[in-house]
């Protein structure tokens, strides 16, 4: 869960400092009070484009840092595994924009590309209105759900793992096969190639003596 939000410098909001408490948090106002700027500013950390539009007018750089906690959330613990980047009960999402456009994204302080930032947040939060991030829409999340429903995370990894050995092994089955194919094709055309000099059958020394020959006539 999302448990603070950090803004500052981004559109109207100069700093924005936001904690949350297990259970429901509503976030309320009136038209106009801000609440869409609030979203697109969590959008920033779970990996949606930046715009350098969006940094508060006179400030070099908007600032969105997001710190979520995660413990028990393998599918997390597995993407910072697989991507180097230290784990801990909190998951830490910054971004950066500067007015030039540049922008710089980081998660647990590590630089991560916008992509990684994307899959994180995906695997972190919904934002439901306007039809993005909804992973029970995505098809790709379903076994994964269902997985973690049932408690089948180290089974769906063995299986995986057998998997992957499987594709491996029948990877290098064609191979040994299409290299049998070709062998005997090169055999069957030595096979000839010695047919037709057997037919011929040349002579020891044959060679030097036709070049003579043909030097002579």
């Amino acid at each position: 869960m999302l448990r603070n939000l950090s803004i500052k410098n981004y559109a109207l909001i100069d700093q924005l400092d936001a904690a949350f408490g297990p259970g429901l948090n509503i976030v309320t106002g009136e038209t106009g009070a801000g609440k869409t700027i609030i979203i697109d500013a969590v959008g920033l950390i779970l990996g949606e484009r930046g715009d350098a539009a969006a940094v508060r007018q006179g400030a070099e750089k908007a600032v969105v840092e997001g710190i979520f906690t995660v413990s028990g959330n393998r599918n997390i613990e597995r993407l910072l595994r697989r991507n180097d980047i230290d784990e801990g009960e909190d998951l830490i999402l910054r971004r950066e924009v500067s007015a030039k456009g540049q922008g710089r994204a980081f998660i647990n302080d590590t630089p991560a590309t916008l992509a990684l930032l994307k899959e994180a947040g995906e695997l972190l939060v919904d934002l439901h209105g306007q039809h993005e991030h909804q992973s029970l829409l995505r098809i790709a999340t379903h076994l994964a759900l269902l997985d973690e429903y049932g408690r089948l995370g180290a089974l769906a990894a063995e299986f995986a793992a057998a998997f992957a050995d499987g594709v491996k092994t029948r990877t290098a089955l064609r191979a040994l096969r299409a290299r049998e194919d070709l062998l005997r094709e090169r055999r069957s055309l030595v096979e000839f190639q010695l047919g037709e000099i057997d037919a011929v059958a040349p002579e020891q020394d044959e060679e030097q003596r036709l070049e003579r020959e043909l030097e002579e006539l």
